[in-house]
């Protein structure tokens, strides 16, 4: 089964975003879900990220 991981925010200019990873950018999904949760981090330290709403990982059918 294919999945891909994505993660919905804030922006600093109030809009809201969605960034999408799937297995042709990270084969590997727990690796895929580590990278998320780094960017996760640096996007809020820089601003970049005003708020994090969710990550989740879902199944494609």
């Amino acid at each position: 089964m294919s999945s891909v991981t994505i993660m919905k925010y804030q922006a600093k200019d109030g809009k809201y975003y969605f960034i999408v990873k799937d297995k042709f950018d990270i084969a590997d999904e727990v690796e895929r879900l580590d990278y998320m949760m780094k960017l996760k981090d640096e996007m809020l330290k820089s601003g970049e990220m005003k708020k994090h709403l969710w990550t989740k990982e879902t199944v494609l059918f």
